[in-house]
């Protein structure tokens, strides 16, 4: 795999943002690993702050409301974001990395009026979910033409004629993303009809019948199988075996979804298949294996806050009770 040509996949930024954000760091004196490693990180709060892709799937297989999913992310997002915060303003220290002048006021004015229009999607998007304005499907299309207005006819970033090698951009990962979900369906069946789910389950239960040691296990079983797969197969092949698990136990379906894509997303800053990973050392120009070093401290922040969110559901299906 070459992860200079790695299409862009929409659990994260793309490589073009990352290399402009990478190359800013490395001006300002952050070693190269470490700087990709702060970007790998923080690719991993995009899937779990609404609005979330992984979400939108894993609502779609299991049956669970998509608003309440979103709703259900934004406070261990919150708490991953500020965790990493807290990393990364320890190791600056320690380390005694550069630092950039305060901005003032009135730049910070400036700035936020410069990304207001491009702000407003995700209140659009959350906004008509949560209301129930319009679905979630709905919600995309909604947010294309206005990211299509915005771009097109304000920002004046994309021209007519780039619009059909965007749509085509947009097919080809649209194609692989649904080739990978009828191959995951059809894997499933088989799991269904030769009982495997059945067995599973036997197995678990006959482990331990408390739920939240249920959802630790299962959680240990994803974080080892999403060092060696993606997530997206993940979630269409193992919502239909280990959801039944968990609710028969009394675990919440918006509980164990918002933990499954927490744990996954470890799998993304993870050797050997972490594509994030691969992205941000090739783009930085360093070794897999020194990113990896370099993300050890935010994956523990990862897997405490998901620790946190299992043994304490409360705070984290506060928000989908008032959806």
């Amino acid at each position: 795999m070459n992860p200079q040509t790695e299409p862009e996949t929409p659990f994260f930024q793309s490589p073009k943002s990352l290399k402009s954000f990478d190359d800013g760091q490395k001006r300002t004196g952050y070693p190269a690993p470490f700087a990709a490693a702060v970007i790998s990180a923080a690719s991993t709060v995009g899937p779990i702050i609404p609005p979330s892709i992984p979400f939108i799937l894993y609502g779609t297989l299991s049956g669970v409301s998509v608003g309440k999913m979103f709703a259900a992310g934004a406070l261990p997002g919150l708490a991953m974001a500020a965790s990493f915060l807290i990393i990364i303003a320890i190791m600056g220290r320690k380390a005694d990395l550069p630092k950039d002048e305060r901005g003032s006021l009135p730049q910070a004015l400036r700035a936020l009026s410069d990304a207001s229009l491009a702000l407003v999607m995700p209140i659009i998007i959350l906004g008509g979910i949560l209301f129930g304005i319009f679905t979630a499907t709905e919600a995309a299309g909604v947010a294309v033409v206005y990211a299509l207005i915005v771009s097109i006819f304000i920002y004046r970033e994309v021209r007519f004629s780039e619009l059909f090698g965007i749509v085509l951009d947009a097919a080809k990962s649209a194609a692989i993303i649904m080739f990978a979900i009828g191959a995951a369906g059809l894997l499933s069946w088989v799991i269904n009809y030769s009982q495997m789910a059945f067995e599973l389950s036997s197995i678990l239960t006959a482990v331990t019948t408390d739920g939240t040691v249920m959802l630790l296990l299962i959680a240990l079983l994803l974080l080892v199988l999403g060092c060696f797969m993606e997530a997206t197969p993940l979630i269409i092949i193992l919502t239909p075996v280990l959801l039944p698990v968990a609710t028969q136990l009394g675990v919440d379906p918006i509980h164990f979804g918002l933990i499954m894509v927490m744990v996954l997303m470890i799998g993304l800053i993870t050797p050997p298949v972490g594509m994030v990973l691969f992205i941000t050392a090739g783009i930085g120009n360093v070794s897999i294996l020194s990113v990896a070093r370099s993300c050890i401290p935010f994956m523990v922040a990862i897997a405490v806050v998901t620790i946190l969110a299992i043994v304490f559901p409360a705070w984290v299906l506060w928000l989908p009770s008032l959806v």
